[in-house]
């Protein structure tokens, strides 16, 4: 289908629409816009959906709903309606009055949305305050505990008084829109809300977001993960290079699409099934055995062993505090256990002093999920690439060798895409010449496109190199792309391994079952109105 300069967003709620839009633009400095011709609707009980690859325009879309388009933005609107409020031209002070009680947001990372110092009640506290009338003191302790109940969190009288690094990531992510519903807001912007949670969490997540939407609330979802968009979306409105090009149902748009921006999005999402490899025999060059580490009295990994061998693949799946993140750091050297042994190389590697690991350092690297809190912000690309280096690599060959042009060297991080600072992440960890990468969560926050792009490269370099991948990760799509072996944990503990088909196929244990089914699929239905 060829996209005109606006298409349309035609579907018409029976009631007046939370939100609308008509011919929206955005630009920044004297740089093309942005946004160009953007025209939807949301209305009351109805979930939206944006979609598209990064830089499409989608988030910045979300984000002039909330006036947080930030400084420097020019906004132009035919219309720009939030519950009846024509908000064109409202200033900074008007929008903290629409903020909260006509539109809501909940962010993709909890922990960063929510502040570290103040506990979590006061928080949802804050999000009262934007109903407009001031509420009671003897009454807002209660209707705090209410909202953090709604959003499904536990013994709410206990977790009101925590700080937000007190709870897990889901719970994180239920009082963020506890304290996003709190205002009461006709319009709630969900941006990425599900991205960095495990598969089971995610699913609960959906079923509460549902829940909000039937409950008449209207929902603007913004994701680059088809899957949640199927399951959740009445509409699904599709964006390339700052334009709607394709709008529908999601069974339409995502089942039998018509546009390349849209083809492209769904063949990236489908995925590739899990590919048994023969590996040649060698000996292990990572090695971990009987492994155990307890905090406190909480046992985080107990009697766990694992063998990785040069060139080979091993997914570690497991939700939230099964221990998967405790055990990618034991392998690496930055925690020691309290019983067992790792080898690296066949030597020992834990129990050492760190003044003695450290020459064989090198050869065991870590690609963490957020390269851009790992990187300092005052160095370019190029001496960030070189703090490792040795050998007879350069810079220059690093970055060509991961797909980034030369060129890039002279930028600083906050100036790269996503999947750009991911793939320096992945040049600054090869400076070392290493043979094993442990990869935590390197894809997560990357939309499908780029996710792909980025397997696609440790794949290429795992063959060429003969490098070995140890991968950290809730995305049991990302071990059916990449990983031979597959090791399922839980509270601690290993509960199913095995050869990545054999276990995705034929899963013996029933919390491996469990992951499989709690999959998002593109194209499974949406869930059922209550």
């Amino acid at each position: 289908m060829s996209a005109p300069e606006t298409l349309v967003d035609r579907a018409t709620p029976a009631t007046a629409p939370v939100a609308e839009i008509r011919r929206l633009t955005i630009g920044f400095g004297r740089a093309a816009p942005v946004v160009r011709g953007v025209s939807l609707s949301v209305g009351a009980g109805e979930c939206v959906a944006l979609v598209g690859r990064s830089g499409s325009g989608k988030s910045v879309t979300a984000r002039s709903l909330l006036g947080l388009t930030g400084r420097g933005a020019r906004v132009e609107a035919e219309v720009l309606r939030i519950a009846g409020q024509d908000v064109r031209r409202f200033g900074e002070r008007r929008w903290r009055g629409v903020r909260g009680s006509g539109v809501g947001l909940v962010a993709q990372d909890a922990l960063e949305s929510l502040d570290p110092l103040r506990r979590v009640g006061r928080e949802v506290a804050e999000g009262l305050a934007a109903r407009g009338e001031p509420v009671p003191r003897d009454e807002r302790e209660a209707l705090v505990h209410a909202a953090l109940r709604r959003a499904g969190i536990p013994d709410p009288e206990v977790r009101a008084r925590q700080y937000p690094h007190e709870l897990s990531g889901g719970l994180r992510q239920r009082a963020l829109i506890a304290a996003a519903l709190a205002g009461e807001p006709a319009l709630l912007v969900a941006d990425e809300p599900t991205t960095a949670l495990d598969v089971v969490v995610q699913r609960q997540i959906l079923a509460l977001l549902a829940d909000i939407r039937d409950g008449g609330v209207g929902l603007l979802l913004v994701s680059h993960d088809l899957a949640v968009v199927s399951t959740l979306a009445d509409r699904v409105l599709v964006m390339a290079d700052g334009e709607i090009v394709e709008s529908g149902a999601p069974e339409t748009v995502l089942t039998d699409p018509e546009h390349p921006a849209t083809c492209a999005l769904v063949s990236d999402s489908v995925g590739r099934r899990p590919q048994g490899r023969t590996l040649p025999q060698a000996p292990p060059v990572l090695e971990v055995r009987d492994v155990s580490r307890s905090f406190g009295t909480r046992r985080a990994v107990d009697g766990v062993s694992l063998a990785l061998a040069p060139g080979e693949s091993v997914g570690i799946v497991g939700e939230s505090g099964s221990g998967k993140s405790t055990l990618a750091r034991i392998a690496l050297g930055l925690l020691e256990p309290d019983s067992g042994s790792v080898l690296l190389e066949g030597e020992q590697w834990a129990g050492y002093p760190e003044r003695e690991r450290r020459p064989r350092r090198s050869r065991i690297q870590l690609i963490a999920q957020n390269p851009l809190g790992a990187f300092d912000p005052r160095l370019r690309v190029g001496a960030i690439v070189a703090e490792g280096l040795r050998g007879g690599s350069d810079v220059e060959a690093l970055l060509k060798q991961v797909g980034l042009a030369p060129e890039l060297a002279g930028r600083r991080p906050h100036e790269l895409s996503g999947g750009q600072r991911q793939r320096v992440a992945i040049a600054r960890a090869l400076a070392t010449e290493p043979d094993v990468l442990v990869c935590d969560e390197p894809v997560s926050a990357l939309d499908v496109s780029v996710q792909a792009q980025v397997l696609d490269l440790l794949t290429r370099l795992r063959d060429e190199r003969g490098l070995a991948l140890l991968m950290i990760t809730h995305d049991l799509g990302v071990v059916a792309g990449i990983c031979d072996r597959v090791v399922i944990m839980r509270d601690g503990r290993v509960v199913e391994h095995g050869p990545t088909v054999e276990v995705f196929e034929a899963p013996q244990h029933e919390y491996t079952r469990l992951l499989l089914e709690a999959r998002p699929s593109v194209g499974r239905g949406r869930s059922r109105r209550r």
